[in-house]
């Protein structure tokens, strides 16, 4: 004899219809695999940044290592920043590769010139094969270069082409900041798209150098001492008017801190 009540033989009731999900029902799992998707990306994305931000610091030591390597074998303790050799004649020939970076990587002082750039700077990569030709060798990390020599800066050749850091006279080196994360840019305006430039200026002066807060709200600094830390707005004007307190540079009390953020719009940072 057939069981014709509605419960079955556990007393539970038979459900009626055919199973499966509700349209609200799968719209909840849309919204959640969603959710859940944007957070894993948001985390690798954020991963990846600071393994970008990590080996940007580890560039910066290595190429303070060579800063000071290249002055220990220079007899007067000197390191060049920027030279113009080609025009002056009575300059070494070394100096024609215009910058810091081509200048370390020709004496062999940059194994591999690509320390010498920001992995947070995409999509500009550098060549070792023709970095020490001098191509795209303004496109590193910037040398603090202010428009005025000081205590620890001068000028060499018969026109004065080649800029030179006396980087064993520093009396603190913890206050020096010898490179840093920098863009090529004008203030006032976006430089999203420029690439890095070789020097970092205090001063407005076209699209000369400036500090950019490239890793999130921070930038990577390098101080004459070999110490590499990341540093905001406010910490990096701080470490410009310490430093320019110890060079005795001209106009530093009244010279705007010009720093860039990610996306490339400038601020003066009081």
């Amino acid at each position: 004899m057939k069981d014709s009540s509605p419960l079955g033989a556990t007393g539970a009731p038979h459900r009626q219809g055919k199973s499966g999900f509700t349209l609200i029902e799968l719209l909840t799992v849309i919204a959640i695999i969603g959710i859940l998707a944007s957070l894993v990306i948001s985390g690798i994305s954020r991963v990846r940044e600071a393994g970008k931000k990590a080996v940007c610091l580890s560039n910066l030591r290595q190429c303070g290592f060579a800063f000071r390597t290249y002055a220990a074998d220079n007899k007067q303790g000197e390191v060049v920043l920027i030279a113009n050799a080609s025009a002056d004649p009575t300059m070494p020939a070394l100096y024609s590769t215009y910058t810091w970076a081509g200048i370390l990587a020709n004496g062999g002082y940059l194994g591999d010139p690509r320390v010498a750039a920001c992995p947070s700077w995409s999509p500009f990569t550098i060549d070792p094969g023709t970095f020490k030709t001098g191509q795209n060798a303004e496109r590193t990390y910037g040398a603090s270069l202010d428009n005025s020599v000081d205590r620890y800066t001068t000028t060499k050749g018969s026109a004065a082409t080649v800029r030179v850091l006396r980087l064993n006279l520093i009396e603190t080196p913890s206050s020096y900041i010898l490179l840093g994360d920098s863009i090529q840019g004008t203030p006032g305006s976006s430089a999203e798209e420029n690439s890095q430039r070789y020097v970092i200026r205090r001063q407005n002066g076209g699209n000369s150098g400036y500090f950019q807060l490239r890793h999130g709200d921070k930038g990577n600094v390098l101080m004459a001492d070999g110490s590499c830390k990341a540093v905001d707005a406010g910490g990096y004007a701080k470490l410009r008017r310490d430093m320019w307190a110890l060079t005795g540079a001209s106009g530093a009390a009244t010279a705007p801190v010009v720093v860039f953020d990610r996306q490339g719009n400038s601020a003066s940072v009081p």
